[in-house]
């Protein structure tokens, strides 16, 4: 490994105005490698080769100095050609040569192959297409509700551990208000903070929903009038902070991902899914075992757990608010998953569905055809797996599984796009090292601009114990070590992430994501939509990714229509009565009624037997049919409370009366919860002060 002749080559497929390169080592926990100096050559045939000059002498570039902290190199003179070397000249001294690099570069006009060149889209909506820090957005969002005052409205739900609001901007023809039989539909982005084209096309959402309803816009206003929307565009503000110092090309994969506190909060929603499946393995009647409205652990809800204030503010939203569908927009990807993000026993990919699966597919599906980056088959693959043979749709746990107590390494499998032109050379053949070690490249040619940003790296192939190479999420890949061999052997990989309750003292931990919480702790379906290849894109492709998303955007909100709906009223006293249980024959996943007693049901067309039992009342049965129009049928019910004399037999029988305990746990561990949660604010508070008064 000390050859200096090693190089990695890129095709840019047509003419290039090479003007610099950004390194990075391998992310791994395992070994520490990086490249620290290293040249450049640039050829357009692929058999002459100029070395890239600093006046008279070959131009040697300084590297990393750790594996994470992205360094750019811009050329002393930018250079047009096809082909670019890198050739590493030294390295970290306990390491080996591996590297992450990304390559910049305008691509120039070509009259021989014009059939590439991709025009650039413009947005004909006057929107503010730029990157938002957090004074700048909490302008923009002034901007919007001082112009649409009558439809939106301002509020926060938290801050962030350094005192940043999680703002939201609600959009309603009643705003402030949660009106009878209307459904709550939410939108969160930037729970990874340097995933920030969520946080920008809810900005641009926002802005598009007043603007349009102002123009009288028919689907806007029905979309308004109908529906209350909740919208959060930066759920994790102090790593987007972080990565917006840093910029587009600096911030890295995983620089403001996670929480000032280094939590990932994609990772740190409670488990509830093996509580449910626990139950249901050790139950004798399985009918018995709650499937919906599943309370937190008991240890989840102390001031020594490890959540983020972030996630507390949103779980507290999620209680107060009755939403009934959500996205969470995330960044590195093109897809779109559905729940379980998780899969049973443990086993690392298993497509895992919830009770649900016909209609989270179909949720997911509205987004992915609409978008017009993912519906496109001629499209390139962001990494290494080709979601077009998917549908551009997925089950969480059949592309990853969020990590939790288990120490299973989920390795990566490379795949990666030879067709893109990318070829590994130089350096000893696999022959003369580890034929076992299989070495692939990934690119990334970015489609929605002129200014062309090329991603590459290498990855190492590795198998887990059973032989089976296990995938990725849009999360940094997992670590591995890397096998000894020749040649270049970059690769790239994920922080294994530990909780407390790693420690032998701990109470059980699996930490799980907010799609899977969402569904089995309150009534809303939600889905994680991957919008982009890149993470953080440049500005100037914003007006692309809008209108690649805002059909999308508008489509899936319009879901929350479809369905059936209504109201559950004592039949004496015609009021409305919380917490009725709404159960679909055939479907394990039952709902519960709002605190004005309205439900929402999301299910596909088709005519369903529809359960609802409240305490104290008498059961009723009723059969709902569902039309294939996205307008929710109305179904209400009204309920007998128990007789007395029904009460008198089953007690005189020693029998007891129907209770509802798993909601009476759940409002306990809520409580809980947010006694938790307001001694911490109020430490972290006094923290601040007294970090400000020691400044002054």
């Amino acid at each position: 490994m000390k050859n200096q002749e090693q190089w990695l080559q890129l095709d840019a497929l047509r003419p290039t105005l090479f003007t610099g390169v950004i390194l990075q080592g391998r992310n791994s926990i395992w070994s520490l490698d990086w490249v620290t100096r290293y040249k450049v050559q640039f050829s357009n045939d692929t058999e002459s080769w100029s070395p890239c000059m600093n006046g008279s002498q070959d131009a040697v570039f300084v590297g990393n100095q750790d594996q994470e902290t992205p360094v750019l190199a811009l050329f002393p003179e930018p250079t047009v050609a096809q082909f670019i070397r890198i050739n590493p000249q030294s390295w970290f001294s306990n390491g080996t040569i591996c590297l992450r690099a990304e390559i910049l570069g305008c691509p120039m006009p070509d009259p021989d192959h014009q059939s590439i060149v991709e025009q650039e889209r413009v947005s004909t909506d006057k929107l503010d297409f730029r990157h938002h820090n957090y004074n700048e957005m909490r302008k923009l969002l002034k901007a919007v509700n001082d112009e649409c005052p009558n439809i939106t409205r301002i509020y926060t739900i938290g801050k962030s551990y350094t005192g940043l609001k999680l703002y939201v901007m609600e959009i309603s023809d009643n705003p402030g208000k949660h009106e009878l039989g209307e459904p709550e539909f939410r939108y969160v982005a930037g729970m990874h903070g340097n995933e920030a084209l969520g946080r920008e096309l809810l900005l641009n959402l926002m802005q598009y929903i007043c603007h349009e309803y102002k123009q009288g816009n028919q689907r806007i206003l029905r979309l308004v009038k109908d529906t209350r929307i909740h919208l959060l565009p930066s759920m994790n503000p102090d790593g987007y902070e972080t990565a917006y110092e840093k910029g587009s090309e600096l911030s890295g994969w995983a620089l403001g991902r996670y929480s000032f506190e280094g939590i990932d909060m994609n990772h740190n929603f409670p488990d509830l899914n093996n509580i449910m499946w626990d139950a249901q393995e050790l139950a004798t009647d399985k009918k018995k075992v709650s499937n919906h409205y599943i309370a937190m652990p008991e240890y989840y809800t102390t001031t020594e757990a490890t959540v983020a204030p972030e996630t507390r503010a949103v779980i507290n939203w999620m209680q107060d608010i009755p939403f009934v569908l959500s996205a969470n927009l995330h960044g590195g990807e093109l897809v779109v998953t559905y729940p379980f993000d998780c899969t049973r026993d443990w086993i690392p990919r298993q497509d895992t569905p919830t009770a649900d699966n016909d209609f989270f597919r179909w949720l997911a599906a509205v987004y992915a055809s609409t978008n017009l980056v993912m519906a496109n088959p001629d499209r390139r693959i962001c990494h290494y797996e080709d979601f077009l043979s998917h549908n551009n749709i997925i089950n969480g746990a059949d592309w990853h599984t969020v990590p939790g107590r288990s120490r299973w390494v989920q390795s990566l499998p490379g795949i990666i796009g030879r067709k893109a032109g990318i070829h590994p050379g130089g350096g000893a053949s696999p022959s003369q090292g580890n034929t076992d070690t299989h070495t692939h490249l990934r690119t990334l040619l970015s489609h929605q601009s002129t200014y062309q940003r090329v991603f590459f790296g290498l990855w190492e192939e590795t198998r887990a114990p059973g032989g089976n190479p296990h995938r990725h999420g849009e999360n940094t890949p997992t670590p591995h070590r890397q096998s000894p061999g020749a040649g270049l052997e970059p690769t790239s990989s994920r922080s294994l992430e530990l909780c407390d309750c790693d420690l032998p003292t701990a109470p059980p931990c699996r930490p799980k994501c907010m799609n899977d919480f969402s569904y089995l702790h309150t009534n809303c379906f939600e889905v994680t939509v991957e919008l982009s290849c890149d993470k953080f894109p440049h500005a100037r492709e914003l007006p692309v990714e809008w209108e690649n998303n805002k059909e999308s955007l508008l489509l899936y909100m319009e879901q929350v229509h479809r369905g059936i709906k209504g109201v559950i009223r004592d039949k004496d006293t015609k009021e409305g009565i919380a917490n009725a249980i709404i159960k679909v024959a055939g479907l394990d996943h039952d709902i519960r009624s709002a605190a004005d007693g309205d439900y929402w049901r999301l299910l596909n067309p088709g005519e369903y037997k529809v359960i609802v039992w409240a305490e104290g009342y008498m059961p009723l049965i009723r059969r709902c049919t569902v039309d294939s129009d996205p307008r929710a049928t109305i179904c209400d019910f009204s309920l007998t409370k128990t007789p007395r004399e029904r009460i008198k037999q089953i007690l005189a029988k020693g029998g007891k009366l129907p209770r509802d305990e798993q909601l009476r746990i759940r409002a306990l561990r809520m409580r809980k919860l947010r006694v938790s949660t307001k001694i911490l604010n109020r430490r972290r508070e006094q923290q601040h002060r007294h970090a400000k008064i020691k400044r002054k």
